[in-house]
């Protein structure tokens, strides 16, 4: 299957000629989504975020913190909790995952 997030933005973009009939990648895709969210996996999506996280050093504190910011800067926190996250959820960032450590105890 071509790349998971490139078939949903696609999807997205076309979603008016999508039906319950679809088949192919755009189904599997679909499916493959809806069972990673079933499963406890939450993403934060977003092309600028999504390059900011490729470009990540993890082992580099000034980067680690950097992005910390970027975050609390776009509200990702507050908005993860609203989408049901709780402190040691799997979080999707494009293809990395980062364990949900709130600054807050809300």
């Amino acid at each position: 299957m071509q790349d998971l997030k490139t078939i949903i933005e696609q999807a997205w973009e076309d979603r008016e000629a999508i039906t319950t009939e679809t088949k192919g990648p755009v189904r599997e895709a679909v499916l493959e989504t809806l069972e990673r969210l079933d499963a406890g996996t939450l993403r934060v999506a977003g092309r600028e975020l999504e390059r900011r996280v490729d470009d990540l050093d993890p082992d580099d504190r000034n980067d680690v913190a950097a992005l910390a910011e970027e975050l609390e800067r776009l509200g990702v926190e507050p908005a993860l909790r609203a989408a049901g996250a709780r402190p040691g959820d799997d979080i999707l960032v494009g293809a990395h995952r980062f364990t949900f450590r709130p600054r807050s105890e809300e």
